[in-house]
């Protein structure tokens, strides 16, 4: 199966893309590694602003509440753990860009990277493949970063 937007909406398909299916409004889709589930963008910005959130829902059987990601004004771009368990999400606080992780199961929301004072942002981020830290780059350089926010270097 694989996933991609068209027109705002999520869609699914076959692996050879026949049998196309638009599943629900959004972005950014991303297939959870067993295949059952889909993560993606919701677009609610009103005229005057923006507002976006990570949702998931679980194929054939609609859209899954909210991410504890929500309660940001602004998180986009969800990106699934290689076992599944968990999800990598762009998140706006404090006027700049962080990476969040959580749970699958909707539980235990923390920040993974908050760029500062010695702290690069953190874009494009991909897990590696061990599920133990990820990668992302900062428009200069690619980084390895832990879980726990530890840079292994550039």
């Amino acid at each position: 199966m694989l996933a991609f937007e068209r027109d705002g909406a999520v869609w699914v398909a076959a692996a050879d893309g026949s049998g196309a299916v638009e599943l629900v409004e959004g972005v950014d889709p991303c297939i959870a590694p067993d295949g059952r589930r889909i993560a993606y963008t919701k677009d609610t910005s009103p005229a005057n602003g923006v507002r976006r959130k990570s949702r998931s829902l679980t194929w054939r059987q609609g859209p899954a509440g909210f991410w504890p990601t929500s309660r940001a004004t602004n998180a986009f771009g969800p990106v699934w753990s290689p076992d599944g368990s968990s999800l990598l999400v762009n998140v706006l606080a404090d006027k700049q860009w962080n990476l969040g992780l959580v749970k699958a199961d909707d539980t235990a929301f923390r920040y993974v990277v908050k760029p500062g004072p010695g702290v690069p942002s953190c874009w494009s981020a991909a897990w590696a493949p061990d599920g133990g830290s990820i990668f992302c780059q900062d428009l200069e350089s690619l980084t390895r970063i832990s879980l726990e926010g530890k840079s292994s270097g550039r």
